[in-house]
């Protein structure tokens, strides 16, 4: 990649608490879904997806943590 591309900014990650919704809003923009929301191990089980913004820009997206407290709100204590 170095080699190709010369460095720099590879890509950005931005916390998500609703990744389906924001991957299908950037979908919606034109970006390209290079990777739909699947579980990543570093990220205690929860899931990231990576879009391909118009811009050229690469971006991580990562599902906000479940909380025990909002798991206590729908009774999975």
């Amino acid at each position: 990649f170095l080699e190709r591309t010369g460095g720099g900014l590879h890509h950005v990650c931005f916390e998500s608490a609703n990744l389906e919704a924001d991957v299908l809003r950037m979908q919606e923009e034109g970006a390209r879904i290079i990777c739909a929301p699947v579980s990543a191990c570093g990220f205690r089980g929860g899931r990231i997806a990576f879009v391909y913004t118009r811009a050229k820009l690469l971006v991580e997206l990562v599902e906000a943590p479940v909380t025990y407290q909002q798991l206590s709100t729908v009774g999975l204590k």
